[in-house]
């Protein structure tokens, strides 16, 4: 049949308690022409019982399961592999989404052509979905992306045009931080980002508890992004010095 016109790509690892409300509200957008792809990373728990009873009801949603765990940045990479839209939206299978968020986000791509991918305010909440905080999606800035400063891009809130998680895979081999990564990758590969200005189209809510891996492990993630770039700069430099070896003729 037709392509749809966007894809939601879901990693779930054990979040039985979560991952309905996820799903739901996926399925319930207003725009209803789209894709719903969800990878489970061999799950303990029954969160595949409650996919597989939203899969039974809706043909939108399509399943893949690992066998063994493979970790976040494998399971969304198994999950764009598996994407057959123009438009990625990333889903966490323990938040949220406005019911128009994929309207929106389709609507910022028709508007701006220039733009590869587009991150949205959003609300940080507690376990039962009580927002704290409102975070306005703030004009880019490269810097401030690299200090992995308090989720400045709500990376579970972004869209992005399926050529952008064709071309630049997620790190597969970083413990945390990869989504990091990932928009660390994306603009150093060229893809241009844009952001939603108006506050009051928050794209969900994004359940934040104290023990989630972006607070403890933040100056880890800082550390390895200093040493990718240095690996990177040091690629490029072993570059040019090959180049400096074609021998010049030097003048007595």
């Amino acid at each position: 049949g037709e392509m749809p016109k966007c894809s939601f790509i879901i990693g779930n690892y054990n979040k039985q308690s979560w991952v309905s409300e996820a799903i739901w509200s996926i399925t319930h957008q207003s725009e209803e022409d789209i894709e719903i792809i969800i990878v489970d990373d061999a799950s303990t728990d029954y969160s595949m019982m409650v996919i597989d009873y939203y899969a039974n009801k809706d043909k939108r949603i399509k399943v893949f399961k690992n066998e063994t765990n493979m970790g976040i940045a494998s399971t969304y990479n198994k999950a764009t592999d598996n994407v057959n839209s123009d438009v990625i939206l990333v889903a966490a299978a323990d938040d949220v989404y406005h019911r128009d968020r994929a309207r929106w986000t389709l609507d910022y791509f028709k508007y701006h052509r220039d733009k590869d991918i587009v991150y949205f305010p959003f609300y940080k909440s507690d376990h039962a979905l009580k927002p704290f905080e409102h975070k306005f999606a703030i004009p880019f800035d490269i810097e401030r992306l690299k200090q992995a400063d308090g989720q400045f891009i709500g990376h579970g809130f972004m869209g992005y045009k399926t050529i952008v998680g064709k071309t630049i895979k997620y790190r597969e081999e970083l413990k945390h931080g990869c989504d990091h990564a990932f928009l660390l990758d994306i603009h150093n590969a060229g893809f241009i980002f844009g952001w939603i200005k108006d506050n009051n189209k928050i794209a969900g809510s994004y359940r934040f508890t104290p023990e989630m891996v972006s607070v403890k492990y933040r100056e880890e993630i800082v550390k390895q992004d200093e040493e990718i770039e240095k690996r990177e700069t040091e690629k490029k430099e072993e570059t040019v010095k090959q180049d400096e070896k074609i021998p010049t003729l030097e003048v007595v």
